[in-house]
């Protein structure tokens, strides 16, 4: 009886090695199943600008361009499709069978005085184009690009929307938009969205720009000019009035007669000619002047002031800046320039002080 017993608990013990053997083979030894990176060829878009970046698929087709309908509202939309014929703009129908596209908007000024959620819900009632939707949207709370995002999804037709609000901090936001009617166009686009990140573009120097004018607009009027421009005070600057207007700066132009009036670098709007009624003064501007335009190292633009405006700290209030604050007195000269920004309450006491770095200055 104890022959057999014995015999038994070999067996076991046996069994027992050769199943741990095996389980410990797998364990330690045995090669893991490779897990295949379908995005290890893609394309990668970049723009250190807006500080992002994110990886789409060789055969879609991308385009982007900085859009600027005014000083508040410059950003870069960047349009994306699988190559089928996605739409150029958020105008565009969302549906169309086979097509899937995103648009990107980074950079957006937003008002910093609400809460992320209460702008997100002010922007879903009050939108750009169109009516406003009947029955208000659900916000789910997510993280895209290691930001704080609300995201609005809808089916429409046999497509599915999805559209993010992404709080970029600073005073600015993101929108990123997609529409794909097939399963597999809606595993990439999700894909794409989990390699979008915010990047942090280093400023190292300041950019100096002697700005003057490119394209020759078309319209032109008739005034004169009494001084060199307040605002830049550079030679070939100048302070004129057309019908009671005064434009400041007004820039010579070698290329024609006519000085160019009203042109902006930011919002590219091309101005018009001014046709002289009267021969300009003598020229008594300075060889660079001071910076009329600036732009701060978050985007922020601000216009050098002229007029009366106020003091803060015994300082001029001497720029006003696209998010409401202001520049106090000169700015700092150096490799990264820098400005004295002050923000106000509602009585216009200052609530804030402090330096900030400039990106660009024109002169």
């Amino acid at each position: 009886m104890n022959q057999v017993f014995s015999k038994i608990w070999i067996i076991v013990i046996v069994v027992a090695i050769i199943t741990g053997g095996f389980f410990a083979w797998q364990y330690f030894v045995a090669p893991e199943e490779e897990v295949k990176d379908e995005t290890a060829d893609w394309k990668t878009y970049k723009n250190e600008k807006y500080g992002i970046e994110f990886q789409y698929p060789n055969s879609w087709i991308l385009n982007d361009g900085e859009t600027s309908t005014d000083q508040t509202k410059g950003f870069i939309q960047i349009n994306i499709s699988n190559g089928i014929g996605g739409r150029e703009d958020e105008s565009v129908s969302p549906c169309q069978p086979g097509v899937a596209s995103m648009l990107y908007q980074v950079g957006k000024l937003r008002d910093s005085q609400q809460t992320f959620e209460d702008f997100v819900n002010f922007q879903i009632e009050n939108p750009e184009r169109g009516l406003p939707p009947t029955i208000k949207p659900k916000l789910i709370s997510t993280i895209i690009g290691g930001h704080g995002a609300l995201k609005i999804e809808e089916a429409f037709n046999n497509c599915t929307t999805e559209l993010y609000y992404i709080d970029q901090g600073l005073s600015r936001y993101t929108t990123i938009s997609s529409i794909a009617d097939k399963n597999d166009d809606k595993l990439v686009i999700n894909q794409m969205l989990s390699t979008f990140k915010f990047i942090n573009s280093t400023l190292t120097s300041t950019e100096v720009i002697k700005y003057v004018p490119t394209e020759i607009p078309s319209e032109i009027q008739e005034g004169s000019c009494w001084i060199n421009a307040l605002t830049s005070g550079r030679k070939g600057t100048w302070r004129c009035v057309v019908e009671n207007r005064i434009y400041d700066p007004c820039f010579v132009i070698s290329k024609i007669n006519n000085l160019i009036c009203d042109s902006d670098p930011i919002t590219k709007d091309k101005g018009f000619q001014l046709k002289l009624t009267e021969p300009l003064p003598e020229d008594m501007g300075a060889e660079e002047g001071q910076g009329w335009l600036i732009e701060l190292e978050d985007w922020t633009t601000c216009r050098f002031i002229t007029g009366a405006t106020g003091v803060i700290n015994e300082k001029r209030i001497n720029y006003m800046c696209s998010d409401g604050s202001w520049i106090l007195g000169d700015l700092q000269t150096g490799t990264v320039w820098k400005a004295e920004k002050v923000e106000v309450d509602d009585s216009l006491q200052a609530k804030s002080i402090e330096f900030v770095r400039i990106r660009r200055v024109w002169r």
